[in-house]
Parts: C-alpha cells; structure tokens; sequence
C-alpha cells in the first residue's frame, strides 16, 4: 500500500518549512511527499531543491492556479493508492501518518478519513470533520471546543486541510471541482462522495496542529467573496432536488441573513454578489458530475445523524 502527501503552497515558505520537519521523521518508504507550488516567488524551490530528500516530489506550476486545481495536479502527480492533502500552515503530529495507516487497515468500509486538527494558537479543536445540518449549512466539527473525541466514530466528510482518501474514490467522483479555486471545495468534495455512498472516518489518533492563514487572510475581500459564493455553490451543485426543496426555505433565510450580516459590516454588496456569482455558476454547470447512488431519504438520514457514535 502507498500514500502520498500532497502540500500546496503559495508564497508559504515560512509554512512549509515546519510542515515538512514534522512529516520527514514520519516518512517510511510507502509515503511521498508531493509539494505543489503556486508559483511561489519567496525561496520554495530552492528550498525544497536543498532537501535532496527522493521521497519529496516538487511541481512547480506556471501561474498561481488556487488550491483546488493545484491539489488536483498533485494527485495526477503521486503515486499512492491513499492521497493524504494537507494544508502547507500544519504540523502534524507524532504518530499522525502510522496512525492513518492502522485506520486503513482496521476499517476497510471506509474510504476517506479526517484527522483532528488542532488550532496552534490556543490548542483548542480547529475542526474533527464537516458536519450538514437540516439548514443545509455545512459547517465544522468541534471548531474552538477544548475538548475533542477521543475515539473513532463517523463523519459527513473531512476537512480539505487534512483529508486521506482512497485513490479510488477520487477516479470516481472526482477530486476538487477547480470553479471552486479555495474554500469549500471540500464541502463539495463531501456532499459528492456522499452521495456515491462512500463513508468518512474521523482518526483521533491523527492530530494535525494548524496555524490557519497560509492560504489567505480572514480579513481579505477575496476571502469573503469565495467564502461566500462557494457555500451556495456546493449546496446548489450537489444536494439532491427534492431535498433542496424541502429544506430550502432554511437555506435561504440563512443566505439573508449573511447579506444583512454583511451589509452591516460594509460589506454587503460583496456578499451579494457572491451569491448571485453562485446561482449563476450553478445554472451553468448543470448537474453533479457525481454518480448519486444514495436517495433522498438516505440523504436526509445524513442531515438528521450528528455521527456521535463510536466505531
């Protein structure tokens, strides 16, 4: 069995380095370590060059192509049966890739597993996974929680920021959808993996210590804008008609209530054309590239099940 580590970065040097003295000590030679470089100018290159390291594979693309395409190309790239994605502001902890490892092993009816990523600022819960709630609001497990799970139990999907999943799985639905460029497009990536009946396992065990900002500042405009767009995107593109119907008031009232949130704020003509950037895109793409194996009852079950038991 292999794994391959897919990193991008963008400008992360300061990131990356960490990162990667985390990771080499953990490296046996079934990992890979695949950093996609978003045509950094700070150094990555010469950096990555004066590892000399043979299980560390460098891509260095042409022009900054986001987060979501660059991490498609390192999985046209690796060479594992298992892609482990994972943020270039991380540091993952001791044990973390032995532990994905006996989790792949230990629970072959499942396909994607999510670590628990811990806020590097405070040591609280940065996230355990994605939850969808009945306001189809996806959200993430645990986030600012002192406490965490302690043991093994089942999740809507994971977090794009440390996320293994079967090679197999992304052959069938695809990776991330590149219109999405950064945020949420593992959202889309769970409602799409889903719906194809593949499971999600959260490992305890796997910790992942997160400085968050290595892709952009919370603050940024462009941040806000594919914040915002992209979280009706992966709603309109994936969740099956029938419940977009029945839940959708919720939805709605939700998606004012970021306009108005926003407006408040200064910023609600951003915000609005986010959403209205969303609804266009949607028209546009058409259906879910997606095989849906899953009706819509068991769709429903997901958005009513809080995953809170042990495995």
């Amino acid at each position: 069995m292999r794994f391959s580590i897919i990193i991008v970065t963008y400008n992360g040097l300061h990131y990356l380095q960490p990162c990667l003295t985390s990771l080499i000590p953990q490296l046996t030679p079934d990992w890979e370590v695949v950093i996609v470089d978003n045509a950094s100018t700070d150094g990555t290159a010469e950096f990555v060059e004066s590892l000399d390291n043979p299980a560390i594979c460098h891509v260095l693309l042409a022009t900054n192509t986001g987060f979501a395409s660059a991490n498609n190309r390192g999985c046209e790239v690796a060479v594992g049966d298992y892609l482990f994605l994972l943020n270039n502001d991380t540091v993952v902890g001791a044990g973390t890739l032995g532990a994905l490892e006996e989790s792949v092993a230990h629970f072959p009816e499942f396909q994607i597993f999510a670590c628990r990523m811990v806020r590097t600022l405070d040591g609280r819960v940065d996230n355990m996974g994605i939850r969808l709630t009945r306001l189809l609001r996806a959200s993430q497990i645990g986030t600012g929680s002192a406490d965490a799970w302690l043991t093994a139990r089942e999740v809507f999907g994971a977090s794009g920021g440390a996320m293994l999943v079967r090679r197999s799985v992304i052959m069938d639905v695809g990776l991330f959808d590149p219109v999405f460029f950064a945020y949420h497009e593992d959202v889309d990536f769970a409602l799409r993996a889903r719906l194809a009946g593949y499971r999600c396992l959260y490992v305890p065990q796997a910790i992942v210590h997160h400085k968050g900002g290595g892709t952009s500042s919370s603050d940024a405009p462009l941040y806000r804008y594919y914040i915002q767009r992209n979280m009706e995107l992966a709603i309109l593109k994936n969740v099956p008609r029938r419940v977009l119907w029945k839940y959708g008031l919720g939805r709605l009232a939700y998606s004012i209530y970021q306009i108005v949130k926003w407006s408040l704020r200064g910023n609600g003509l951003l915000v609005l054309r986010a959403k209205l950037d969303a609804i266009s895109l949607w028209r546009r793409t058409g259906a879910p590239p997606a095989p849906a194996r899953v009706d819509t009852q068991q769709f429903e079950r997901f958005l009513a099940d809080d995953f809170t038991s042990s495995v």
